[in-house]
C-alpha cells in the first residue's frame, strides 16, 4: 500500500523526466519502471538523515535516465547486409597476382619499342592516335601485328600462352 502511494506521488514526475532528457515516450515508461524497481529494490538502503524520499528517488531517476540515454547511443549490431560481396575471393586475388606476375615477367621479354607501345596503351591514358603519334607511327596503323608476330615467335610467350591454356581448360574456361 505504501509502495503505491510513493508510485502515484512521483511516478508522473519521473515520467516528465525521462521524457525531458530521453524523448521518446516508451523508451521513458521503461525508465519509470526501471527506477520503481530499483526504488523497490534498494528501500532498505534509504537513509532518511541524509535527506528527504523525493531527493532520493529523483537521484535514482536521474541516474536511470543517464543509462537509457547512454543505452541509445550505444552501437547496435546490425544482420549483415543482404548483398552478394563482390570483392575478389582469396582464390581470385591469388591468381590475379600470379596473372599480373606472369605479364610483368612476359613484358620484360619484349623490345623496348613495344614494351613501350604496351606502356602507353594501358598505363598512359592516351588515345590510340596519340599513342601512335608519340611512338612515331603513322595513325592508322596495325599495332597489333608487330606484338601477334612476336608472341608467335618469342619461346617464353609461347610458354606463358601454353600454361593459361592449361589453366584455363582445368577450370573449365577455355577459350
Amino acid at each position: 500500500m505504501a509502495f503505491e502511494e510513493l508510485y502515484r506521488r512521483f511516478a508522473r514526475t519521473v515520467l516528465g523526466l525521462a521524457l525531458r532528457r530521453i524523448g521518446d515516450r516508451g523508451r521513458s515508461e521503461d525508465t519509470v519502471q526501471e527506477v520503481f524497481a530499483a526504488v523497490w529494490r534498494s528501500a532498505a538502503s534509504y537513509d532518511r538523515a541524509r535527506g528527504p524520499g523525493g531527493a532520493w528517488i529523483y537521484t535514482i531517476a536521474r541516474n536511470a535516465t543517464v543509462d537509457a540515454q547512454r543505452r541509445r547511443h550505444a552501437p547496435t549490431v546490425a544482420d549483415p547486409p543482404e548483398t552478394v560481396s563482390t570483392a575478389a575471393t582469396p582464390d581470385e586475388e591469388a591468381e590475379a597476382s600470379w596473372n599480373a606476375w606472369r605479364v610483368h615477367r612476359a613484358l620484360e621479354t619484349l623490345p623496348e619499342h613495344e614494351r613501350s607501345v604496351i606502356d602507353l596503351a594501358y598505363f598512359s591514358g592516351l588515345s590510340r592516335t596519340e599513342e601512335e603519334i608519340a611512338v612515331g607511327l603513322p595513325t592508322g596503323a596495325d599495332l597489333d601485328e608487330p606484338t601477334g608476330q612476336h608472341i608467335a615467335t618469342c619461346p617464353a610467350c609461347a610458354a606463358e600462352q601454353a600454361s593459361l591454356r592449361q589453366v584455363r581448360s582445368l577450370r573449365g574456361l577455355a577459350r
